[in-house]
């Protein structure tokens, strides 16, 4: 009977029990709503634009941690390859660690031909950049 009443109660309390949140568990809304080759610069800025929390500021008479936003466009950069010229506009997708600057792996780069996507990742921008795009 101990048994039985033991069984139940971790049934129970399994319930209240939760696993932590794996980002990879939710790329089904990311993987819909990414930038796909030939969308305009616009369409790409919509879906990958918003707002980044990138440290916290302390109110030193209410102690309150208030959040210090950015927008997850980083930067843009103009690169000239032969007689073309590319626009590249890199995209904040994984927020540092505090006190940590932002690094490439935390970047996406997309770039943008006649105001067109033609190519995103690193990859592709360091192949644009060797000259081989």
């Amino acid at each position: 009977m101990r048994y039985i009443f033991l069984v139940l109660f971790m049934i129970v309390l399994g319930g209240c029990s939760s696993l932590p949140l794996n980002s990879s568990l939710l790329p089904v809304a990311s993987q819909a709503m990414e930038p796909t080759l030939g969308m305009t610069r616009p369409q790409v800025a919509a879906l990958m634009t918003r707002t980044v929390t990138v440290g916290y500021e302390i109110d030193p008479v209410t102690g309150e941690a208030k959040p210090l936003e950015a927008k997850s466009l980083y930067s843009t950069e103009v690169v000239p390859v032969g007689n073309e010229t590319y626009l590249v506009d890199s995209y904040i997708i994984g927020v540092p660690l505090p006190g940590h600057p932002v690094t490439a792996s935390g970047l996406m780069p997309m770039i943008f031909k006649d105001d067109l996507l033609c190519g995103k990742g690193r990859d592709a921008l360091a192949a644009l950049k060797a000259g081989r795009q």
